[in-house]
């Protein structure tokens, strides 16, 4: 813990269950935090023992089904000027220690927002995926994945205010009260280190399922009139449920609210390609471009609508327009060998077959498609 040179920080989170993962978040804010409180909500495992170790004040806790009040717990209690939040399966790294430690001082800003990386061997062209290159060394190495995506994750360190509270059920959120409440918010390139796939697969869709039915079930008078609340049933009615009907009426009501937010157009143009209105898809997806010029899924779900349309040129366009965002994205590469095959383009078309397998030995795809084209020459 430090010895006072920056302003008081209580560190907090809720934790059940996370013996495997805990050491490593403590051990990463051990030089930031002045204390520690952690609400355990009936861990089993040594999980208590661990965060007695790093000299974390334990509160106990059987609320079920309500993350919200569990966090509303340990603000209660947090006695420092600022609060930092983090789950078990996060961390900070120590290169990026001194900035938080600077970012503390000013007294113009009452909360920062950070990035999380998520760290992944799979691609989600809804969030964009990048190769590790080695620029957090440690992290990278432990998360033992090729890859990433970086997504905005709220405010996680914030002044330490009367009235703060959490609200929300699957989703609980603090940002909301932090704007009401007034005050300088500013965003960071700082990230949190998510090491969410070295949980258990079956945790976490167990966890996913029942948060979204939970979510359903009572936020929607909490979030009724946020874009967010409608942009995550849309997205797990089209990716969970397969549920087009429901994933049309979520996502037209998030854009309906913020028609600035890229990622409901993206997901409404998925939808349309899913219902095979391929006219739709392509206006929904040139929006989410627009809106997001850089957006790598975008331009390779077009590229997808395209390739469906037997519009190769078009589809090799964005494809490549893609990989000018991302040169290293392997389903990229190999959507884009595809094309070119079917332009009778064989030879270009196997160098970005063995492209994509440099990146990912694994992609079951490109290693189908590379023999076919071996087997055809």
């Amino acid at each position: 813990m430090t010895d006072r040179k920056f302003p008081l920080v209580s560190f907090c989170m809720i934790v059940k269950n996370e013996e495997k993962l805990l050491p490593q978040c403590l051990d990463s804010i051990e030089d930031l935090a002045d204390e520690i409180i952690i609400v355990d909500n009936g861990s089993s495992d040594s999980t208590c023992e661990i965060a007695e170790r790093f000299g974390a004040r334990i509160i106990h806790s059987n609320i079920k089904e309500d993350l919200a009040s569990l966090r509303n717990i340990y603000l209660k209690l947090a006695k420092g000027e600022w609060i930092l939040s983090l789950d078990a399966d996060e961390r900070i790294s120590s290169k990026d220690i001194p900035k938080l430690q600077k970012m503390l001082k000013d007294k113009k800003v009452n909360a920062y927002g950070f990035i999380s990386r998520l760290y992944t061997n799979s691609y989600d062209l809804l969030n964009d995926w990048f190769l590790c290159r080695k620029e957090y060394p440690k992290e990278e190495k432990f998360s033992g994945c090729r890859g990433y995506i970086d997504m905005y994750w709220g405010y996680r360190l914030f002044r330490n205010h009367k009235g703060l509270y959490y609200e929300g059920f699957g989703h609980e959120t603090i940002d909301r009260c932090i704007v009401k409440k007034g005050g300088k918010a500013v965003d960071t390139d700082i990230l949190i280190h998510h090491f969410k796939e070295l949980k258990p697969k079956r945790t976490i869709e167990k966890i996913a399922k029942a948060y979204f039915e939970l979510e359903k079930r009572k936020n929607a008078e909490v979030f009724k009139d946020h874009y967010r609340y409608y942009y995550r049933l849309g997205r797990e009615a089209l990716l969970g449920a397969k549920d087009l009907e429901a994933s049309f009426k979520y996502l037209k009501k998030s854009i309906q609210l913020k028609p600035s937010f890229p990622f409901s157009y993206f997901l409404l143009g998925l939808a349309y390609k899913e219902n095979r209105d391929y006219r739709q898809a392509i206006l929904s997806l040139k929006e989410s471009i627009k809106l997001k010029k850089d957006y790598l899924g975008g331009h390779y779900l077009l590229g997808i609508v395209y390739d469906e349309m037997d519009k190769y040129e078009l589809a090799e366009k964005k494809f490549r327009e893609a990989l000018v965002i991302n040169r290293d994205h392997p389903i990229v590469l190999n959507s884009l060998g595809v094309v070119l095959v079917k332009q009778n383009k064989i030879k270009e078309g196997v160098r970005f077959f063995k492209k994509a397998l440099v990146i990912d030995p694994r992609l079951k795809t490109a290693k189908s498609n590379l023999r076919n084209c071996l087997h055809y020459d």
